[in-house]
């Protein structure tokens, strides 16, 4: 139960943020 509950945060929340990290880090490094 617990281990599901982590996965779906991790797919949901974790995953967006780590998207828009990485599209951050991208058009930081594309900008300069």
């Amino acid at each position: 139960m617990m281990k599901r509950l982590i996965n779906k945060w991790l797919r949901s929340e974790a995953y967006s943020e780590y998207c828009l990290n990485m599209a951050r880090m991208y058009n930081f490094r594309a900008a300069n």
